[in-house]
């Protein structure tokens, strides 16, 4: 008997609010605007002309992310957008010391590479001083495809990291 009035009195709630939905009228309809809105901010003050572009500088069209020009002609790349440009890559020799040692890390370099695609000075910036060595030795063998400017190779300045995990 419990189950059945429970039941009953829940089929009544849902009778009840279904009625109580059907016989609410409408809300009413908001109030008429007055007039027309006026803005409440100060129109902006005229910006003076704008000077004509050169001719030769308005037929030239920006690369999609314009890298930072050097002094000697040298552009300073990222080192994830250079990595596309890998041609050769000869990986580390892991040091026996530090795998003996468990040690693992990360060394990260900053390298010159020619319009050719060849480094020509490279510098380890940070990380363990025993996989230092390693990582300079293989990095100093990577070739790229040259990086084009314009149409025109150009040599680059770039940042490579290289990673020592003794996982396997």
């Amino acid at each position: 008997m419990r189950k059945q009035s429970w039941f009953i009195a829940a089929v009544l709630v849902l009778v009840a609010g279904s009625l109580r939905a059907q016989t609410m009228p409408p809300p009413p309809p908001p109030p008429p605007v007055a007039g027309p809105i006026t803005p409440s901010i100060p129109p902006v003050p005229s910006a003076p002309p704008a000077k004509p572009i050169p001719a030769a500088l308005a037929a030239t069209p920006a690369p999609a992310a314009a890298p930072s020009a050097l002094p000697n002609g040298m552009v300073r790349i990222s080192g994830g957008v250079i990595a596309g440009y890998l041609l050769t890559k000869v990986n580390p020799v892991y040091p026996v010391e530090a795998r003996d040692k468990g040690i693992g890390g990360t060394v990260v370099m900053h390298a010159f590479i020619s319009k050719e695609g060849r480094i020509t000075a490279l510098q380890a910036i940070s990380g363990p001083d025993v996989l230092k060595s390693a990582a300079l030795e293989a990095v100093r063998q990577w070739t790229y495809r040259p990086y084009l400017l314009n149409g025109e190779p150009r040599p680059v300045d770039t940042t490579i990291v290289v990673n020592f995990n003794l996982s396997n």
